[in-house]
């Protein structure tokens, strides 16, 4: 019998200065404030080409045990904007 593997998965959508600039997530495990919500860095690395506002998307992807104490996701850019949402759906493969 196999072990069922959980995931966290956090998919958005943020906005970048041009079309080409690489969006990282990453966990940030240094600055928690509170244990029940998980803080998600998002980070822009810009690119050269031509400037230009647009939406770009942003994934993380945890495996989890399911005993994580986490009930919201919190995603923060390098502006200091952040928005927090409730957890509602882990995907169990």
């Amino acid at each position: 019998m196999r072990a069922k593997t959980k995931f966290l998965k956090v998919e958005g959508i943020i906005m970048v200065d041009a079309f080409d600039d690489e969006v990282i997530a990453e966990q940030d495990e240094k600055h928690v404030t509170n244990e029940n919500i998980l803080t998600i860095n998002i980070i822009i690395n810009p690119a050269s080409g031509p400037k230009q506002m647009q939406p770009s998307p942003f994934h993380f992807v945890r495996m989890a045990d399911g005993n994580e104490p986490w009930t919201h996701v919190q995603a923060k850019d390098n502006r200091e904007a952040s928005v927090t949402y409730p957890i509602t759906k882990i995907s169990i493969a």
